[in-house]
């Protein structure tokens, strides 16, 4: 709520400042928790569309994992007909993140690097 509000939060500017809103619903926290449940033990609340705001249908208990992955400053690479961030394409590869960069850099198609 804080950074959604208050114009003195450190992170106003990239909730409230951009536009960002909770749902009307929310700002009674009885009905935030009735909504979406206990949180699981290693998740925080997270937007799936990072343009728009908290509500029900744009919040998911998330990893910190999941979360970097749902970053605005990611960039998406496309390969095989799928768009993943390059961690992503690390980890199903299993290969490292900074071998995958490497190649890119040095040229290589994103499917030539993964």
């Amino acid at each position: 709520m804080a950074r959604c509000y208050n114009e003195n939060h450190m992170y106003y500017s990239y909730y409230g400042g951009r536009g960002i809103t909770v749902c009307d619903e929310w700002h009674d926290f009885d009905t935030f928790c009735n909504d979406m449940g206990e949180r699981p033990e290693g998740c925080s609340l997270d937007r799936i569309d990072g343009d728009l705001g908290y509500c029900l249908s744009n919040c998911r208990w998330a990893t910190a994992k999941e979360q970097a992955n749902n970053r605005s400053n990611n960039t998406i690479l496309e390969a095989f007909g799928k768009s993943k961030t390059l961690s992503q394409w690390a980890h199903e590869q299993e290969k490292k993140r900074e071998v995958l960069s490497q190649r890119i850099r040095n040229g290589r198609s994103v499917e030539t690097a993964v």
